[in-house]
Formats: structure tokens, C-alpha cells, sequence
């Protein structure tokens, strides 16, 4: 079955659709760049501001005329911390069903599967952690995402190493916050634990 990933927004959103996209292909999907070909279609999107969520809407109407005239079935929404679920997303929509799935903002979505990359060249982005705890009026992030949680740093080391046994010499730390990176990580007197620079001299 032919699926086509459309993702918008920052690098963040990307890792998660290479997460899935990782999923899928373990699953016997075949990727595909053209709509006309699609059985399912995914839109990753973003709405961290109004012209994000603008652009997020006009691909999803755009999109949404391939469930008539083309041959793309699949009807389901899932929040931004339960993309782990995409295959049982389009498993049950293919199944007659329609899927929701809306996860609490606590926790970080794990798929062991081999992610896709997409970036192509010598560098991939690494996702270290989700959420924000800044609450800057323009942004709808710690709404959209929840509050920092960090990847744990043997996960982060591990995954540099795996991409550089694939070749891949740079790898771009992302985030939404970089430096909060460990900050709910805290001993009993309060003091974080470890922090971006912890994390920086394990991965170098």
C-alpha cells in the first residue's frame, strides 16, 4: 500500500514523520511522492502560529479531494504525542472505522523501528526532547505540546551512534527549547540533575 507523507513546519516535525514513515515502511508500506498514486495520505502539521496553521489547513483541503476522486481512504487524527499510533490509525480506517487519538502531554511516543530519513546528504536532525515550559504570547506550543520532557541521554547517544554506522557525519541537536533540555530532571534539593551540556561531552 502506497503512502505519502506531507510535512510541514520545523525539523521537530519532521523527526516524527520519519518516525513513522519508519513504522510504516517495517509494515509493508511503500512511500510515494505523488498524490494521484496515494491509497493513504499523512499530513504532519503545525500550528505553532497563525500562518502555520493557515498552511496547515490549505494542505489538508487540498489533500482532501483525493479521498473522492482518487484513491486515498484514509479519515483519522492524532495528537502531537501519539504519532506512535499511525498504524493503528490507518489499520482501522481501513477497516471501516474511523480513529482518534488524542495522548496526554506527559511522556515521549517510542518506535523502535528504523526511522526514514529524508534530509538526504551527510547530516539528520535528533530530537532530545518535546515541550516547553515558556509561555510566550505568540506561541501556542505548551498548549499544542505540554511541558519539557527529555529524551534520556543513553537514547540520544545510542541514536548518534546508529546514524553514524549509516554514514551520517553531523547531527543537528533539535528541540523546542534546547537549553531546557533536562530541567525537570531535579535531585531532592531542587538542582537539576543534568542539562544540554551533560548531554553535549556524552554525544561528542
Amino acid at each position: 500500500m502506497k503512502v505519502l507523507f506531507i510535512s510541514l513546519g520545523c525539523d521537530k516535525n519532521l523527526v516524527d514523520s520519519e518516525h513513522m514513515l519508519g513504522l510504516l515502511v517495517e509494515h509493508g508500506f511503500e512511500i510515494t511522492d505523488s498524490e494521484e498514486d496515494a491509497e493513504v495520505i499523512v499530513i504532519n502539521t503545525c500550528c505553532f502560529i497563525h500562518d502555520a496553521k493557515e498552511e496547515s489547513i490549505q494542505n489538508i483541503l487540498e489533500m482532501a479531494k483525493y479521498r473522492t476522486a482518487g484513491s486515498c481512504k484514509v479519515d483519522a487524527v492524532l495528537g502531537t504525542n501519539s504519532y506512535d499510533k499511525i498504524l493503528d490509525a490507518i489499520q482501522d480506517v481501513l477497516g471501516g472505522d474511523r480513529f482518534q487519538e488524542y495522548a496526554d502531554l506527559k511522556g515521549l511516543p517510542k518506535i523502535d523501528a528504523q526511522r526514514v530519513v529524508t534530509t538526504g546528504g551527510h547530516y539528520e536532525y535528533l530530537k532530545i526532547a518535546e515541550g516547553c515550559d515558556k509561555h510566550c504570547t505568540y506561541c501556542i506550543i505548551p498548549y499544542a505540546r505540554g511541558r519539557v520532557r527529555s529524551r534520556k541521554k543513553e537514547d540520544v547517544v545510542e541514536e548518534v551512534r546508529t546514524l553514524a554506522k549509516h554514514g551520517y557525519q553531523e547531527v543537528v541537536l533539535t528541540g523546542i527549547h534546547l537549553s531546557s533540555y533536562g530541567l525537570e530532571w531535579k535531585d531532592e534539593n531542587g538542582k537539576q540533575t543534568e542539562g544540554l551540556l551533560d548531554l553535549i561531552r556524552a554525544v561528542h
